[in-house]
């Protein structure tokens, strides 16, 4: 499931970055010359979809696409900055190379900064936004000492929410995140909307067993 939401959001990403780009070499034109200009330059025109396919692939090779990656994160900022120097460098080059280009530096310019800043504000709505949409709910079956690795896990993921604990004991709760217990599992699944369960130890009670089947059969994707 995880797998068939990251190629759905990849490719989300691939096309809507390549509509940006053809729309920012526009723009640019535009507002260094005039649309006039832009409609009537077919090397421009012509050009603009091949730009677009060396940035997919440069921001492609430096993984920039890495869907594990929060895209407001100091990390991907980093990352992502350092993919447009690398296109600046790649469309300076370009730039200098091809005698048929003769705009002038400021073009170049514009064209770098709003394309930089148009996909960050991208990636930014599309973290803040569609990747919840996807997002699974998880609860962990087990106590917070005995699943602290597979937590983290889960907060790492931007595919995962985690939703709290479910306790074996009907004692007390032992953290403030405990949900219930495993008794009413099945009611506890259906009042938070619940689209996995992380089962983290082995239990004997066979009517745990038959309710965490029953929830299988239901669709909930069980881990253990």
């Amino acid at each position: 499931m995880v797998k068939a939401i990251k190629q759905r959001f990849f490719y989300l990403l691939v096309i809507v970055d390549f509509f940006l780009i053809i729309t920012s070499i526009m723009l640019a034109f535009i507002l260094r010359l005039s649309l006039h200009d832009f409609v009537n330059d077919i090397f421009y025109v012509a050009s603009a979809p091949v730009m677009g396919i060396m940035y997919l692939t440069i921001l492609y090779i430096m993984g920039t696409y890495d869907l594990q990656i929060k895209f407001k994160s100091i990390k991907y900022l980093a990352q992502y900055t350092i993919s447009f120097l690398i296109i600046a460098i790649s469309s300076i080059l370009l730039f200098y190379a091809i005698p048929q280009i003769t705009y002038g530096r400021g073009l170049l310019a514009i064209y770098l900064f709003l394309t930089y800043v148009v996909l960050f504000l991208w990636r930014i709505f599309f973290d803040t936004y569609i990747h919840k949409i996807e997002q699974r709910r998880i609860a962990i079956v087990g106590s917070e000492t005995e699943s602290h690795e597979i937590k983290s896990l889960v907060d790492f993921s931007p595919y995962m929410t985690f939703v709290g604990y479910i306790q074996k004991s009907k004692n007390k709760k032992e953290h403030k995140n405990t949900l219930g217990n495993t008794s009413d599992i099945c009611k506890l699944v259906k009042k938070n909307n619940l689209d996995c369960i992380v089962v983290t130890k082995s239990f004997e009670s066979k009517d745990f067993e038959r309710k965490v089947m029953d929830l299988k059969m239901k669709g909930l994707c069980i881990y253990n």
